[in-house]
């Protein structure tokens, strides 16, 4: 089994794409053609969640918010979710397209994997469908991306210059000099790729690029509605101008909120310091913030600050061992062992130790990635024993992930066992599956294609059932 435990850096680079080679911005940038008005048959206030690109296979969902008038240009969001699943953030966050007032759109096509150059046509093409079926304002376009996708949007920032901010979700970028795009990062404190965005958030302090780094209490997932409403506000603010209309209510808002505010511990005062950054990042554009930096550079200078700095250091060292201490025992350890570590790893801390508990669930999260790769790199090579044993550890570290009931679904097809199989995938729609036209487009599964309880499971998966 040992052949399957795949290199440390490999995995942790799981969904980067060759970004550092993106393209300098190309003149006639479709993002830039002219817009023209929607046709007739725009839905208003409904997710579409298959609109066809002219003169092309590709697919997107959209939502365009109530608000909309074919005469006025929108603001646009565009989402690049990492498994292609536009529908899932547009659904998600629609909501957000009425109250910040801007067209929601979501790849269909682009996922984890592709090389820059298709990420590039996927964007071109579907701007260039865009901007013949709506009216979308060229100088308020934002590309927000998933895991791999989030490194596609900020790949889009830095080679198509009417892509103006970018909202990267659990997954950063190599910052470029010159970049001026607003860059709004989220990352949730169980997310395996935490220690990769506390780092960017480190390098992008010592530049001038506009930039928030979002911590929320979460897992490597689409951020919930009220992160991803900050988000959008950071985007609106880039937006406005001092002398925009309702410019100081929307100020003097933002203002009482932050004073509103509280911080408790652990971590009060970089909670705080980061409080400050954030405000000034959102209107440091168009006010004097000269208060509020002061502010934030005398938390910045305190011995509370430091200490809260030592912590996170001290936790981010021991989850880096923790990584390297139990990836290799993937292929060594029994399931039963197995079982052992990860009710340990999972155990709740006292009530002084979130830190630690928040350290250990992203080890966790970690070897769920790792697993999966020595799941696929067993099934590719056709060592079902090994694929058995790596898919209950899967599931002991997941339990959550539907990915491990779908794949036992692939083992049991490949031993013949297909009521097994339509019994794992009934397990997988149960913790959460919902790819339904993955799931029919799965050659693993032809053979049931006729089956009526397989027919039914799909179509329940469909419906969202």
């Amino acid at each position: 089994m040992h052949k399957f435990i795949y290199l440390f850096w490999g995995l942790f680079c799981f969904g980067i794409l060759a970004c550092g080679s993106a393209k300098q911005p190309e003149k006639g940038s479709p993002t830039a053609a002219a817009a023209v008005a929607a046709p007739a048959k725009a839905e208003v206030g409904k997710v579409v969640p298959s609109e066809s690109i002219a003169g092309s296979a590709s697919t997107y969902a959209y939502y365009l918010p109530k608000s909309y008038d074919p005469a006025k240009p929108v603001a646009l969001v565009v989402f690049y979710d990492s498994h292609a699943r536009g529908k899932d953030p547009v659904t998600r966050y629609q909501g957000l397209g009425d109250q910040y007032q801007v067209l929601l759109v979501g790849s269909n096509v682009s996922r984890n994997g592709q090389q820059p150059a298709q990420s590039l046509q996927i964007h071109d093409e579907l701007m260039r469908d865009l901007n013949t079926k709506f009216k979308v304002d060229a100088q308020r376009i934002t590309a927000c991306g998933f895991s791999g996708g989030a490194r596609v949007a900020a790949m889009l920032a830095q080679s198509r210059p009417d892509v103006g901010n970018v909202i990267a979700c659990s997954a950063g970028f190599q910052p470029r000099q010159g970049d001026t795009f607003g860059y709004y990062a989220i990352v949730g404190l169980e997310d395996f790729n935490y220690q990769e965005l506390r780092q960017l958030e480190r390098t992008m302090d010592q530049g001038k690029q506009p930039h928030i780094i979002h911590y929320w209490n979460g897992p490597h997932e689409w951020p919930p509605v009220e992160v991803m409403t900050d988000a959008l506000e950071f985007v609106k603010f880039r937006n406005l101008k001092a002398d925009s209309p309702g410019y100081e209510a929307e100020v003097q808002a933002l203002l009482d909120r932050f004073a509103a505010e509280k911080v408790a511990p652990p971590m009060a005062t970089i909670q705080n310091w980061r409080r400050y950054k954030t405000l000034i990042a959102k209107l440091g554009g168009s006010k004097d913030m000269a208060a509020q930096q002061a502010e934030m550079d005398r938390l910045r200078a305190s011995k509370e600050w430091a200490a809260d700095q030592a912590a996170e250091e001290k936790e981010a060292a021991r989850e880096m061992a923790a990584r390297q201490q139990y990836v290799p025992l993937l292929g060594t350890k029994s399931v039963d062992e197995w079982r052992g570590l990860t009710n340990t790893l999972r155990a709740a801390h006292g009530p002084n130790q979130l830190q630690q508990h928040q350290t250990d669930l992203r080890v966790l999260n970690f070897l769920s990635l790792n697993t999966y790769f020595q799941v696929d790199g067993a099934l590719k090579a056709g060592d079902l024993a090994a694929t058995e044993h790596f898919l209950q550890i899967y599931a002991l570290v997941d339990p959550k992930n539907p990915e491990h009931a779908y794949l036992t679904a692939v083992v049991r097809m490949r031993q013949g066992r297909s009521d097994d199989a339509l019994a794992s995938l009934k397990a997988a729609q149960q913790i959460g599956f919902q790819d339904a036209d993955r799931l029919a487009k799965d050659a693993e599964f032809a053979a049931l294609g006729s089956n009526p309880a397989f027919v039914e499971l799909l179509q329940a998966i469909g419906a969202g059932e």
